[in-house]
């Protein structure tokens, strides 16, 4: 029988947060950014950041102009300068790929201990490039293999790069 005041947890967590705040005056070119609901990072080339002079209310306003980190789509969002904002934890992982399965790639980590089955495979030429490369090491003789980097950010993971080599790059 459970107390009143003792409660079961069938599991827990870390903790740890998809996003950490941070001012908006603290943000520079190329800085990870939420903007509505997407993980992007702010656009380089003097081009993402611009801030507005102190109006009547006394807050200056950075206008942002950023690019998904997953779909390369344009985001813009306008704050002022003194608020937090949301920057998104990114995480970078290499894969080895070791087969297609439909519209899913499977994936070994480097140290051969897990695998991933739940990365789909790009649209497009990125995925037709992916799907390329892995044909033709199938008919080669040497080591290589096909590496694909995955980046995870806000629960969501998709494959950004691969490249042919005998190691992770």
């Amino acid at each position: 029988m459970v107390d009143e005041h003792e409660m079961e947890f069938e599991t827990a967590d870390a903790g740890a947060s998809e996003t950490v705040p941070i001012q908006c005056s603290a943000l520079r070119e190329g800085s990870p950014i939420v903007i509505n609901g997407h993980p992007c990072t702010v656009k380089k080339g003097g081009k993402g950041l611009s801030t507005a002079k102190t109006g009547k209310h006394g807050h200056a306003k950075v206008s942002i102009d950023a690019v998904d980190i997953f779909t390369g789509a344009t985001h813009q969002a306008q704050h002022p300068s003194t608020h937090n904002v949301d920057q998104p934890v990114i995480k970078k992982s290499i894969w080895q790929l070791i087969d297609i399965d439909g519209d899913f790639l499977n994936l070994i980590n480097a140290a051969g201990d897990t695998q991933k089955d739940d990365i789909k495979l790009p649209a497009g030429k990125f995925g037709e490039e992916i799907k390329s490369d892995k044909e033709k090491l199938e008919n080669d003789s040497s080591d290589q293999v096909v590496w694909v980097t995955v980046l995870s950010a806000l629960g969501q993971e998709h494959a950004v790069k691969h490249d042919i080599s005998k190691g992770p790059s």
